[in-house]
């Protein structure tokens, strides 16, 4: 943007009187251009530069120019002919619409309403009053012009044409009266164009000619008329007709009262009318250098350069040794930029004469041009002249400020400001510039101990001195801006108020008022924005403000039309090219507009525009990334960096895109140079980030490992050396705590590095989570756990944010994992939903209703959670938590429903249709169902699956064919493929808890079920060989089944040995204490040692059933039927599902003899064995043994045969026949039939 030299012209020239002129001269002149029906442009241009031309020829002038009515015309005309009679010259003037009607003139105003012909006469005024007031005069001379033969623009309303009654456009000739001159600007019945310029050509001429000394009246007609004919290339004949009385010539004011005239036209910006009074006067003299001066002058301020430099060569070409002309040329060349040849032309000045106004434009020059040494230098020049000439206190002051000026805002030296400042007070402390305020001197000297010395109490003494000289609307801005800085921002608006109410149109102090109320009033800010701007609505600052405001509030409308007015203000696009408006409209576009072309457009205009295209490239690379474009990311952050290859901040740029994209080796190095070039907190805790990350693929290599967590530690020390106290050093403490707390496993030192940054933002709740987290204890700070310690930094942040609904959730959590108290977590987690309804807490409140039984508000929380998890923020939630699943458990194992339970099954695989666990309990339900082919096609969708759950499937799966299908074959292939994929991959025990040994265990129970006794046996042993873990021998009974397999193998001692190795490690385990007396009763048959076990374990557990039904199982073989028959009832009374009972009591009736007691016990055994046992086989849960439905069928039917009651014999034996899939069962049932039956 060009800056402009203040200009000061210098009048060094004087002046001779000439002798006044004793003729008296009258003028009326009257111009009118807005009429309602064709409206003209340069009647009153023109009557304002006849007036002009009049006044320099010492007429006194009536004027009027737009008079609506005939009444306001002839009131102008009353006057003048009123003051005739004083006057020896009458001159009259008329510019405007003008039309004939038979033969007679009128002149229009311009509101008037002339429908039809009798209304001109009417309303219009006659040319002839006009002569009225000067007939009377013949010995006297009178002008009158009329410059009025234009169109006349009511004719086609008359519908009339120009016939021979003397109608239509133009003006009648008439002739004058004696002594008399009337000019017409074109011939009778012809028309005058308006002109395209500012004046007709008529008007120029007549004005020109006028001044011109010493011409006859008739003369000027002459020439005028030569010059308008010759102008308009002979189309307009100007007409005039003389009836004067001698020769009358119209003498101009003298020289000296023509050029001061001038002058005071252009300080009144009446150039056009300056240059028409100096025109003559060069004409008649070239070398009069003062009128020439003024034409200089004229042109420089009608910004016609060229033509000023012009002027001031032919003036140096006269007068070599004036500096005023060479320091006015400079200002000229200086406006066309042409920079040195201005400079050459202040030396010049200053060389002819050095003067402090000479060095004072030097001064200002190089100022301008920032070259602050030399503007020093001619300042301190100007002073030193000002008071060698001995100039007035002024001239001194004025040399004072500029300094003072120059020191506070370009070269930055306070101290000598200040010194220039106190000049000023010392010079001349009552001078009125100091006083109404245009050298604010205690304003900036305040402003200095503000911003600079931090002295506050000097500062508001200065401000508050300067209010009290002169309440200017930037001191009541600086004494805002004061305590706004000091904290105090009610005073700081107050202050703004009082000047606003000093200074309603203060754009400036609206603008510091929105600023100020930016944050905590959005409403009064938008207030304030938009009075400033209406009251100076070309401010680009101001504009720019207005546009961030509405940026930030997100009204982004508003915010990209202020940023595309600024476009438009900034006419050589300075201020856009430096501040990147393209890339605020670009960034408006894509974040908000979501249009990504139009963004990208703008971004080319920025590139295209800019004197740092850099950061076009870098702002398109950012696009690029957020849309996930990372190729042309990179290509384009790598463009701004090779633009601006010593630019840290584009580097920082790529870094950061390399941060985010987890490329932490281009991060660090990124980071690393451009920290080199400009060094700073941010730069070093993001390069500890990336020694950070990195380290976490090093952790098989503990040499680069320790010392990337060393660098990561030295680099977050740096951040919090370069910025201790800011914000993001809280970052740096909270990651060198989780460094310490993770790596080093020193959580006390971790809890130093969190409490530090507790102490830097005790507000920051981050940090206390964290601590929370620690003493909340884990495998790494079990040693420091402390859940009331946890609990204390939960109530902290509670009590610095009390809306925050993540302490409570992780309050509940807590209570919930690792004190038990589902009560509080219940409590917790409501207080976390009334503050936020989050699928998450729902979902785990609905965990705690579900562990205190609760299960209708667990189902409730969880459908709620279902519920939300269809919002488009939540659609993953249900996916990543298994929502659907634990809903569907819940109804499948609480409330029995499982049609509710498969559907929520399904929409769980809807969701993710290879979800592990939604196949699985699918396929487990099913199962359950005796949907086999369901389940099984659920079961090898599982075993397809190719993830980590690959050996879980294999083991489901083989229980499926072992236990619902009785397909061992399958089921080994299964417990088969499960050994060889572990064996394969190792790592299976970390992922799903399956080890080698739960795969040989279960591969060792299919032998046994195969009555591969003794291969069962080898496996067993390898499993024992491997030195189990306690975790396994908790849950499989190892020696237990081991001593089975010697059971089968009939080497009882070993046995014995085996079910004693299992009570060592488990002394009072039931199974085992039962398996002993088993042992005792049915195989050594050493009946006193299985009534001591069986006593044993009947004195641990005397309700346990299986164990009962074992004793009973040996009282009978023993005999001890009261006993047997007493104990037996009491298991079927404890465990009204178990079929067992029934049977014994039956076998006991059955050897008493006792027909009706056996049936009715056989009718029992069958029913519960019918509705409680698919398949028709109730397997013993203690020892696996088996109640065959077909053999009590069998039993039941010889029962019948015995009491000779054949036809349910036979049923019986085909109810047998239906209940075994075993060939000799079969043949033996089908061979009593043949005998018996039918």
């Amino acid at each position: 943007m060009k800056k402009t030299l203040k200009l000061i012209f210098l009048n060094l020239f004087l002046f001779t009187a000439l002798n006044a002129q004793n003729e008296k001269k009258l003028a009326l002149v009257i111009g009118n251009s807005n009429y309602d029906k064709g409206e003209l442009k340069n009647p009153v241009n023109d009557a304002r530069l006849i007036k002009s031309t009049l006044d320099s020829l010492d007429f006194e002038i009536i004027y009027g120019e737009n008079l609506s009515t005939r009444r306001d015309m002839l009131s102008l005309i009353e006057e003048f002919e009123e003051k005739r009679d004083e006057y020896n010259v009458g001159f009259v003037y008329y510019a405007g619409h003008g039309i004939q009607i038979n033969d007679q003139n009128y002149l229009l105003p311009t509101k008037e309403v002339f429908e039809k012909e009798s209304h001109v006469i009417n309303y219009a005024v006659s040319v002839q009053t006009l002569l009225r007031s000067i007939s009377s005069r013949s010995n006297e001379a009178n002008i009158i012009v009329l410059d009025a033969c234009r169109d006349n623009p009511y004719e086609s309303n008359w519908n009339m044409t120009r016939s021979s009654n003397g109608n239509g456009n133009g003006l009648a000739k008439i002739p004058p009266p004696t002594g008399s001159l009337i000019a017409f600007s074109t011939d009778s019945g012809k028309t005058a164009p308006d002109g395209v310029g500012e004046n007709s050509i008529y008007t120029l001429s007549l004005s020109k000619n006028m001044l011109i000394e010493g011409l006859d009246i008739l003369e000027v007609f002459t020439r005028v008329r030569a010059e308008v004919l010759e102008k308009s290339n002979g189309l307009q004949t100007t007409v005039d007709e003389n009836k004067l009385i001698g020769k009358l010539v119209l003498k101009p004011r003298n020289l000296f009262q023509r050029i001061v005239k001038a002058e005071t036209l252009i300080n009144e910006n009446k150039l056009l009318e300056a240059l028409q009074v100096i025109e003559p006067i060069i004409e008649q003299d070239p070398t009069n250098v003062d009128a020439r001066l003024v034409r200089a002058r004229s042109y420089y301020n009608l910004e016609q350069y060229q033509k000023s430099i012009d002027e001031y060569d032919k003036l140096i070409s006269l007068d070599s040794l004036n500096p005023e002309y060479f320091i006015n040329k400079g200002l000229a060349l200086y406006s066309i930029n042409k920079d040195m040849e201005t400079l050459e032309m202040f030396k010049k000045a200053s060389e002819i004469k050095p003067s402090a106004i000479t060095y004072y434009y030097l001064a200002e020059y190089y100022k301008l041009e920032e070259d602050y040494e030399n503007a020093e230098k001619y300042m301190i020049k100007q002073l030193e002249r000002s008071i060698d000439e001995e100039l007035d206190s002024q001239s001194i002051l004025d040399a004072n400020w500029a300094l003072a000026v120059l020191y506070h805002n370009n070269i930055k030296d306070y101290d000598k400001a200040m010194v220039h400042y106190k000049n000023i007070l010392n010079v001349d402390p009552d001078n009125l510039l100091i006083k109404e305020g245009d050298y604010p001197v205690f304003m900036n000297m305040g402003r200095i101990h503000h911003y600079f010395y931090e002295d506050n109490g000097s500062a508001i003494k200065n401000y508050l001195k300067q209010l009290e000289l002169t309440p200017r609307q930037d001191i009541f801005y600086s004494i805002s801006d004061f305590y706004s800085d000091a904290g105090d921002s009610e005073k700081a608006k107050e202050y703004l108020a009082l000047g606003i109410q000093s200074f309603p149109d203060s754009s400036l102090l609206y603008q510091a008022s929105a600023i100020l109320n930016f944050y905590d009033n959005s409403e009064k800010a938008e207030r304030d924005f938009i009075m400033a701007i209406s009251l100076n609505s070309g401010d680009i600052g101001l504009n720019r403000d207005i546009a961030d405001f509405y940026k930030f509030y997100d009204k982004y409308v508003d915010a990209r039309n202020y940023y595309e007015k600024i476009i438009e203000l900034d006419e050589d696009q300075y201020y856009v090219k430096n501040n990147h408006i393209y890339s605020e409209l670009a960034n408006i576009s894509f974040y908000y507009a979501n249009d990504e072309e139009q963004a990208f457009e703008y971004l080319r205009k920025e590139i295209e525009i800019s004197t740092n295209p850099a950061q076009g490239y870098s702002d398109i690379g950012n696009i690029y990334e957020e849309i996930g474009d990372y190729e042309n990311a990179e290509l384009n952050y790598n463009k701004a960096v090779s633009l601006r290859p010593d630019d840290p901040d584009f580097i920082l740029y790529r870094a950061e895109f390399y941060y985010y994209t987890e490329n932490w080796k281009k991060a660090l190095n990124d980071y690393k140079i451009s920290n080199e070039l400009e060094e700073s907190a941010m730069k070093s805790a993001r390069i500890a980030d990336c020694y950070s990350f990195l380290k976490d693929g090093f952790v098989d290599n503990k040499e680069v490992l320790s010392n990337y967590v060393e660098k990561a530690v030295e680099y977050y020390n740096k951040a919090i050396e370069l910025d201790e106290n800011i914000i993001s050093t809280n970052y740096v403490y909270n990651n060198l705590g989780a460094l310490y707390e993770n790596h080093f496993k020193n959580c006390e030192k971790a809890i130093e590095y969190y409490k530090k940054s507790i102490d830097n933002l005790p507000n920051d709740t981050k940090s206390y989570y964290n601590i929370a987290d620690i003493y909340e204890g884990d495998g790494t700070c079990e040693a420091v756990k402390d859940l009331d310690k946890s609990i204390e930094m939960y109530e902290k942040i509670i009590e610095i944010d009390p809306k925050d609904p993540e302490v409570f959730f992780q309050l509940g959590l807590l209570y919930y994992n690792e004190i038990g108290d589902y009560q509080k977590s219940i409590a917790n987690f409501k207080l976390s939903i009334d503050l936020e309804s989050d699928p998450l807490y729902h979902y785990n409140i609905g965990l705690a209703y579900q562990k205190n039984k609760d299960y209708e508000k667990a189902l409730f929380n969880w459908l709620k959670a279902a519920e939300m998890s269809t919002e488009e923020e939540n659609q993953n939630f249900a996916k990543e938590f298994y929502l659907y699943v634990n809903i569907g458990a819940l109804y499948e194992e609480t409330f029995n429903d499982y049609e509710k339970a498969l559907e929520y099954y399904d929409l769980e695989l809807k969701a993710d249709n290879s979800s592990y666990f939604g196949l699985k309990r699918k396929a487990l339900l099913l199962e359950t169902m005796n949907n086999y082919e369901g389940a099984i096609t659920y079961l090898d969708r599982l075993v397809e699956l190719d993830n980590e759950f690959s050996i879980e499937p294999l083991m489901l799966r083989s229980n499926f064919y072992e236990f619902s299908e009785n397909n061992l074959e399958l089921a080994y292939n299964d417990i088969k493929n499960a050994n060889n994929r572990f064996i394969q991959n190792p790592d299976y025990e970390q992922i799903d808890g399956y080890t080698l040994n739960n795969i040989l265990h279960k591969e060792a129970q299919f032998l046994f079920r195969q009555k591969n006794y003794t291969k069962a046996l080898e496996v067993y042993f390898t499993i024992e060989n491997s030195n189990p873990s306690k975790d396994f021998f908790d849950t499989v009974d190892l020696y237990s089944e081991i001593a089975d397999g010697y059971v089968k193998l009939k080497n009882y001692s070993k046995a014995l040995e085996y079910y004693n190795k299992e009570l060592e490690l488990y002394p009072n385990y039931i199974y085992t204490i039962q398996k002993k007396a088993d042992l005792y009763a049915f195989h050594i048959k050493d009946p006193v040692s299985a009534e001591e076990w069986y006593q044993k374990g009947l004195e641990i557990e005397p309700d346990n059933n299986n164990l009962n039904l074992s004793y009973i199982n040996f009282l009978y073989i023993n005999n001890k039927y009261e006993e047997v028959l007493k104990l037996a009832k009491i298991a079927t009374e404890r465990d009204e599902k178990d079929p067992q009972g029934h049977y014994v009591r039956a076998l006991v009736y059955k050897n008493l003899s006792n027909p009706f007691l056996e049936l009715t016990e056989l009718n029992k055994c069958i029913d519960k064995i019918i509705d409680y046992t698919p398949g028709g086989y109730y397997i013993s849960d203690t020892d696996g043994s088996i109640l065959d439905l077909s053999e009590v069928f069998i039993l039941r039917a010889v029962l019948f045969k015995s009491v000779n009651d054949l036809d349910s014999y036979c049923i019986d034996l085909n109810s047998a026949l239906n209940y075994t899939d075993l060939k000799t069962q079969q043949n033996r049932i089908k061979q009593m039939i043949n005998e018996s039956c039918e």
